[in-house]
Order: C-alpha cells, then sequence, then structure tokens
C-alpha cells in the first residue's frame, strides 16, 4: 500500500478582537440594538398585517420601554437628550419604586402567615 498525504486544514485563522470593547470582531455585528434594527423588526412585522382572517399580526417579541429610551439617534439635539435621560430616569425610579413595593407586600404576607401559625 501506498501511503496517503493527509491535508490538516488551519481552520478559520487567529479571532480578532475589538480593542474597544474586548469582543471578538464580527460575532455581534449583526444583532446590534439599533432605531435601525427596530424599524426593520417593526416593518417585518407589519407586512400582512391586514389579513381580515388572521386578524393582525403580534410581534413575537414587545420592544420594552427601557431598550426604546436606551436608542440614542444620531441626529438628537441637546433638548432630545435630556427629555430622554429624564424619561429614563423616571422608568427607573417607577420601575424600582414597582418593586419594592411588591417586596413589602411579599414580606408582610410572610410575617402574617408566621404569626397565624404562631397563634
Amino acid at each position: 500500500m501506498k501511503p496517503i498525504i493527509v491535508a490538516v486544514s488551519q481552520g478559520p485563522g487567529k479571532i480578532r478582537i475589538s480593542s474597544k470593547t474586548g469582543v471578538p470582531i464580527g460575532v455581534i455585528d449583526s444583532n446590534k440594538l439599533t432605531a435601525k434594527a427596530l424599524a426593520q423588526f417593526n416593518e417585518d412585522q407589519n407586512v400582512g398585517a391586514g389579513d381580515a382572517a388572521n386578524g393582525p399580526r403580534r410581534p413575537e417579541s414587545i420592544v420594552s420601554m427601557l431598550s426604546t429610551l436606551s436608542v440614542r439617534p444620531k441626529d438628537e439635539t441637546p433638548e432630545e437628550r435630556r427629555a430622554r435621560k429624564k424619561a429614563l430616569k423616571e422608568y427607573r425610579r417607577v420601575s424600582t419604586s414597582v418593586l419594592a413595593f411588591k417586596e413589602s407586600l411579599t414580606s408582610e404576607e410572610e410575617s402574617r402567615e408566621e404569626s397565624r401559625s404562631d397563634a
């Protein structure tokens, strides 16, 4: 038998790392959350929305208020920036208040159950 030469593949090469983010280049670029990507998503979801038999199509995921407030347009004016930041701070304040209220309710219910079991 004659020996066969086996070719060894070298793979894709070195992985390039972004000096700015430290993330491998070309891994996350296609899934950025930008206003343009959100507009494209909404456009894709609204195609065929007028189908009367099935009703309007619902998007598979709902854009949260937080992600809407986090997107910064490139042509944003200083006044728009202040308004966006103020809305974001208000959203965070309200959401933390809601969480604190829910936690206090659960702790009160637990203390009531403990007092009932002791009696």
